[in-house]
């Protein structure tokens, strides 16, 4: 099998979706087939200028800030490792938890883009007792990973605050496939038009209003907070599961949590 491109592993809680507050191993890998202008993991992907140029391009006023002016050095932001180095490291997690923690996150970037490394990884995972989490968004399909009852779908369609255009952000046939196994479809939430565009997309993709989550956008706990109130309000009306994000709220916009 081949290499893994992975920024980071760490131990937290999941902030956001049907298993907040999970205890879980996250693993973050690199590249994203996107590029969303509110992104809090560009580290994963932002590497060339262009790109850079692309997404100050594309963005609303009030995300410029957020995305600076600086490119990442994919050197230093991702390392490569082989299916038993990360089997190793996931292992080692779990030990240092005291065998407490079996729930792993895979996350990015876009962690389907790995797809062919993790079909042969995946069933060994779950021989060994661990829930799967992907936080993927959308655009990649499943098919070919294994179907299981123990591994489990976030998706994140991308609306136009994204800063990408729709033709690339949603793909209904790949969502109509993550919708055949165990998927939910959250949301960020910036403002009204958000909502509007969610009805449109979950009606379009025949998603069920009990498989929605909104979460409030915001990369810092009071900015959260505050819209989230009005995110909740929001999902009381239209039957929406409402997330806040447990990361954010705790730690703020940092790495490794």
């Amino acid at each position: 099998a081949g290499q893994f491109l992975v920024s980071e592993y760490f131990t937290s809680i999941q902030g956001e979706g049907p298993f907040a507050g999970r205890p879980s191993i996250f693993v973050r890998f690199g590249k994203c087939n996107l590029e969303c202008s509110w992104c809090d993991t560009k580290y994963t992907w932002l590497f060339k200028t262009e790109r850079l140029q692309r997404v100050r391009n594309n963005s609303l006023p009030e995300f410029l800030p957020t995305i600076g002016e600086n490119v990442y050095k994919k050197s230093e932001e991702l390392t490569t490792k082989s299916p038993d180095e990360l089997l190793e490291i996931i292992d080692n997690a779990k030990s240092d938890s005291g065998g407490n923690v079996r729930a792993i996150v895979f996350t990015g970037g876009e962690p389907l883009l790995h797809k062919p490394q993790l079909t042969p990884l995946l069933p060994i995972l779950l021989k060994k007792g661990f829930r799967i989490e992907f936080e993927t968004n959308g655009t990649i399909s499943p098919t070919g990973l294994p179907i299981s009852d123990g591994i489990h779908y976030n998706v994140s369609p991308k609306l136009s605050n994204s800063g990408m255009h729709s033709s690339k952000t949603l793909k209904y046939r790949k969502l109509q496939e993550l919708n055949d196994r165990n998927a939910i479809f959250k949301f960020v939430i910036h403002n009204r038009k958000d909502l509007d565009e969610v009805q449109v997309i979950i009606t379009k993709a025949k998603i069920q209003p009990d498989q929605v989550y909104l979460m409030p956008q915001g990369t810092d706990p009071l900015e959260i907070a505050t819209r989230g109130v009005w995110v909740a309000e929001q999902c009381v009306k239209h039957g929406f599961h409402y997330s806040h994000r447990i990361h954010v709220a705790l730690w703020g916009n940092k790495r490794g949590v």
